[in-house]
């Protein structure tokens, strides 16, 4: 089976706030990875929604820029699958090629 291995990516709809993209670490952290992955979130123009369990946040207009933005996430954070709970199903995302 498919699943995320350190980070839980997920995308919903809110019916008054459009399309939300959150990420939350799925196991413990170590300091330097903690940092590096919420420098990657703030370099990704996310807020910070909660702090233990630690979740950042970040809301899209439409469900196509929603999705684009959630494969990028998936390859920066080196996951496989992000959950799309709007469809109530796994999106497998490739991960880029290398040249």
């Amino acid at each position: 089976m498919i699943e995320c291995k350190r980070f839980r990516i997920e995308l919903w709809q809110c019916p008054s706030r459009g399309f939300h993209v959150s990420v939350a670490p799925l196991e413990y952290l170590r300091k330097e990875e903690f940092r590096a992955w919420v420098k990657l979130c703030r370099r990704n123009f996310m807020s910070l929604t909660t702090t233990k369990p630690w979740r950042f946040k970040i809301i899209f207009s439409s469900y196509e820029n929603a999705v684009l933005f959630a494969k990028n996430l998936v390859r920066q954070l080196g996951e496989a699958v992000f959950f799309d709970n709007s469809k109530r199903q796994l999106m497998l995302v490739t991960p880029k090629e290398e040249a």
